[in-house]
C-alpha cells in the first residue's frame, strides 16, 4: 500500500520530533521568541527570514497535531501563521 502525503510528512518528521522532544523544555520558547523578536527588529529579508522560519516551524507543527486539534484551535493556528506570515511580507517591504 502506497504511503499518503500525510504518512511520509510524519515519517520524516520523526527524527526532529525526537531531537526536539530531548531537548530542555525552556529551548523551544527561547527559539520562538528569539525568531520574533529577530524578525521584528530586523528590516528587509533577515527580518523577513526569520519571521517566515518561524511561521514554516510553526504550521509544521500544526500540521502534524491537526487530527488531534478542535476545530477552535485549528482555527487559531491558522490565524497565528497567517498573521507571522503578513509581518514578514512587511518586513520585506520595510
Amino acid at each position: 500500500m502506497a504511503e499518503t502525503f500525510r504518512q511520509r510528512v510524519e515519517h520524516h518528521s520523526r527524527g526532529l520530533l525526537v531531537w526536539i522532544g530531548s531537548q530542555p523544555r525552556w529551548l523551544s520558547l527561547v527559539a520562538v521568541v528569539a525568531l520574533t523578536v529577530t524578525g521584528l527588529v530586523l528590516r528587509g529579508p533577515a527580518g523577513a527570514a526569520a519571521l517566515g522560519a518561524l511561521a514554516a516551524g510553526l504550521g509544521w507543527l500544526g500540521y502534524l497535531s491537526w487530527p488531534l486539534l478542535a476545530p477552535r484551535d485549528r482555527v487559531t493556528r491558522c490565524v497565528v501563521v497567517a498573521v507571522i506570515m503578513v509581518a514578514a511580507v512587511l518586513r520585506l517591504r520595510a
